[in-house]
C-alpha cells in the first residue's frame, strides 16, 4: 500500500516543485487522493479551531505541529491506512507523502526547506511528527495530548532524534514522556533544559544498563533519571 520514493526520485521531484510550485502529484488509485483529502481537512480544521493563519502558524509552531501530529498518527494507524512500525521506519514512505501527497502543507510550515521534505532523514517533518506521537503514546489521542501539551519543539526534537544504537526503546520513551508530562507547565524546571538533560543522561545510561532489569523496573528508572536533575535544580 505504502509507496516509497528513492532519494534520486526525491531530488528530481523537489527540483520540479521549486520551479513549478508545491502542488501535489497523486497516483490514480484508491489511496493517494483519500489520504490527501483527510490531511488537507485536518490542516484546515486546526487552522480554524485555533484561529491560525500562515503568519500566526509560524509563531505557534509547536501548537500546530502537535495538533497535526496527533491527527496524522491517528489517521495513519486507522483501519483505512494501517501504517505499521515497519512502514513508518522507511524514509522512502515519508519522502513520498511529503513530496507527492501534501507538499503544499509542508511548504506552508517550512517553506522551501529541502531537509524538512526529504533530504535529512532525521528532519523529514511528517516523519518526525508520526514518531513523536508513537514514542509518546498513552493509549488514546486525548491522554497523549494531555502529556504533550506543555512541551516545546525542542522537546520533540530531543525525543525523536535520540534513537539508540539498536533503535528506539518504545516502552521507555513512553514512560519518560508520561513522567515529563506530569511536570506543571508553569514549573521553573521546564525552563532549564530539563528534558534535554534527561535525554542525554538516558542515552549514556542505556548504553551500559537495561532499565527493565533494575529494581522497580522502567518506572523506577525514569523517576531516578528525572530526580538526578529536579532535586539539584530545586535547590538552586
Amino acid at each position: 500500500m505504502w509507496k516509497e520514493m528513492s532519494r534520486k526520485e526525491a531530488d528530481k521531484r523537489f527540483e520540479e516543485m521549486v520551479n513549478n510550485g508545491f502542488e501535489p502529484k497523486l497516483r490514480k488509485n484508491q489511496f493517494d487522493a483519500p489520504l490527501r483529502d483527510h490531511l488537507i481537512a485536518m490542516h484546515n480544521e486546526i487552522l480554524e479551531e485555533f484561529s491560525l493563519n500562515e503568519e500566526s502558524l509560524n509563531k505557534k509552531t509547536y501548537l500546530y505541529d502537535l495538533q497535526f501530529a496527533l491527527r496524522l498518527y491517528n489517521l495513519l494507524i486507522s483501519d483505512d491506512f494501517q501504517m505499521s512500525v515497519q512502514s513508518a521506519s522507511s524514509d522512502g514512505v515519508w519522502r513520498y507523502i511529503s513530496l507527492n501527497i501534501i507538499p503544499d502543507i509542508v511548504h506552508t510550515r517550512w517553506g522551501s526547506n529541502d531537509n524538512r521534505f526529504y533530504k535529512q532523514p532525521r528532519r523529514i517533518w511528517v516523519k518526525t511528527l508520526w514518531w513523536y506521537i508513537f514514542l509518546s503514546w498513552q493509549g488514546s489521542v486525548r491522554e497523549t495530548e494531555s502529556i504533550l501539551r506543555s512541551n516545546t519543539t525542542d522537546d520533540l526534537v530531543q525525543l525523536v532524534e535520540r534513537a539508540g544504537a539498536n533503535g528506539y526503546r518504545v516502552s521507555l520513551s513512553r514512560e519518560i514522556m508520561k513522567y515529563y508530562g506530569q511536570i506543571p507547565s508553569d514549573s521553573d524546571l521546564r525552563s532549564r533544559n530539563l528534558f534535554r538533560k534527561v535525554m542525554k543522561l538516558n542515552t549514556a545510561k542505556t548504553s551500559t544498563l537495561e532499565p527493565e532489569l533494575i529494581d522497580g523496573g522502567i518506572e523506577a528508572y525514569v523517576r531516578d533519571l528525572f530526580e538526578n536533575f529536579t532535586k539539584e535544580l530545586q535547590r538552586q
